[in-house]
This record gives C-alpha cells, sequence and structure tokens, in this order.
C-alpha cells in the first residue's frame, strides 16, 4: 500500500515563525514577509548551531531573532 500523507516534523520552529512570535512580542503588529531574505536565511542559519556555538557567538536561542532585526529596530 502506497502512503502519501507522509508528514515531516522539525524540532525547532520555523525562521518565519519566530519571526512572528518575535514581532507579537514586542507589539508591532507587522507583516514579515517584506523582509529581506538575508535576514531569515541568517536566522536559519544561526538556529541550526548548537547550543556551544550559540555561546561561542555570545548568543542564546531567545536572542537570535533580536540579533538579526537590531539593524531594523533598536530592540
Amino acid at each position: 500500500m502506497v502512503r502519501d500523507n507522509v508528514q515531516i516534523a522539525f524540532n525547532q520552529p520555523s525562521p518565519r515563525r519566530l519571526i512572528d512570535a518575535f514581532f507579537a512580542k514586542v507589539g508591532l503588529g507587522m507583516n514579515p514577509s517584506g523582509l529581506d531574505k538575508h535576514s531569515v536565511v541568517r536566522i536559519a542559519e544561526l538556529g541550526a548551531k548548537s547550543d556551544r556555538d550559540l555561546a561561542r557567538l555570545g548568543l542564546t536561542r531567545e536572542e537570535i531573532v533580536p540579533f538579526v532585526l537590531k539593524d531594523l529596530f533598536s530592540v
């Protein structure tokens, strides 16, 4: 029997979901679809790093989105 309803789950939320959550947290009613691709890619790259690698950069997982978007907003 062939099954075509395979679902793939990831342990981490997508970069877009992280950005949505960030804007909801800081109270900005902004749609992140206008963000440049570079920001989304950078968030994904940092999110793929281990906690140890992030610590070497002086970051925690919770700080990734604000770190990447710091040029857009003073957060």
